[in-house]
């Protein structure tokens, strides 16, 4: 009936009303995730996918203002977690409405550090904890032109579909400057990264799409 209503083909997640979980387990019959209330961190992997614990934001909240919202996200990296923001409406009147100009001091403040902080949907972060639990990196081919990898995580893939961030270290006789990465055949982007003089390649690829290839340009 909800997916009918908001004209959907699947809805994945839920947000249980009131933040009162049910105990019948028929949420998870019919999503992959659902929201709670703990009003703390939830773990980067959640011991409960049907139990995912937000912190309530608002007026009545100990989470008004972008200060209290910033100290959250920090609080959220120092715990290498997930912050779960719960608020109702924006420049509303009600218990949990949150002011305009906090929430975009907020998001000013996450842009401004986006090498620490990732921001997505409630979703596509359940989507990419699961990929990123369940997925084998099966080395293929390696030599001095190209290097194969192929992503399996076994999930089903009309839902799993969210795109994996994979490192790899590179040969030391390679030329970090004249590389391209291919997946399924199509190029696409990578940055490059060096740690203790190691050289890494990253790039963002969806399980069980094709092999991707490293490779040096000709």
């Amino acid at each position: 009936m909800i997916n009918a209503k908001l004209g959907f083909e699947a809805i994945y997640t839920f947000a249980y009303p009131f933040c009162a979980k049910e105990t019948f387990g028929l949420t998870q019959k019919y999503y992959i995730a659902a929201r709670s209330c703990k009003n703390d961190i939830e773990a980067s992997t959640p011991k409960d996918f049907m139990d995912i614990g937000a912190v309530l934001c608002g007026s009545g909240t100990n989470y008004k203002s972008s200060t209290d919202f910033n100290g959250f996200a920090e609080k959220a990296l120092a715990f290498n977690g997930w912050g779960v923001y719960l608020f109702h409406e924006i420049d509303g009147s009600g218990g949990n409405s949150i002011k305009s100009n906090d929430l975009s001091e907020h998001l000013a403040f996450l842009k401004k550090n986006n090498n620490s902080y990732w921001v997505d949907t409630f979703l596509n972060v359940v989507k990419y904890i699961k990929e990123r639990n369940a997925v084998k990196v099966i080395l293929g081919e390696v030599n001095d032109n190209v290097i194969t990898i192929n992503l399996s995580d076994g999930l089903d893939d009309t839902i799993y579909n969210y795109p994996l961030t994979i490192k790899k270290e590179l040969p030391e006789n390679w030329n970090i400057n004249n590389i391209k990465v291919k997946h399924a055949g199509t190029l696409i982007s990578h940055k490059l990264l060096q740690i203790a003089n190691k050289n890494y390649i990253i790039f963002n690829a969806v399980p069980d799409q094709g092999k991707v290839e490293i490779l040096k340009k000709s």
